[in-house]
């Protein structure tokens, strides 16, 4: 393995750091399915839930319609609109209404 190069995890790490930094962590919750989801608030009415699965297999999370979420960021902070029904994997992703 090379040196001096940032790697996946290492890269994961800056973003989630970023999502957390300054933030308001809520709660968090453990599901029976093995899907943990942070709550996360920021001044100005911005929300967030990092959610991830702790299963070890891909978990699907229904988005309800009047969800206030309109988007959601990868592990590599690249922004997507939100479709209605979300498969989550080990590495987390950020479900928030606005852009912090």
């Amino acid at each position: 393995m090379p040196t001096a190069q940032v790697t996946a995890p290492g890269e994961a790490y800056a973003v989630i750091e970023s999502w957390l930094s300054g933030a308001n962590l809520v709660n968090c919750q453990l599901y029976e399915n093995g899907l943990w989801a942070c709550e996360l608030q920021r001044p100005g009415n911005y929300s967030a839930w990092m959610i991830w699965s702790s299963a070890g297999t891909d978990i699907d999370v229904p988005i309800p319609d009047n969800s206030a979420f309109t988007d959601y960021r990868d592990w590599q902070n690249n922004v997507n609109a939100l479709p209605s029904d979300l498969t989550v994997g080990e590495m987390p992703i950020l479900l928030e209404n606005s852009n912090p």
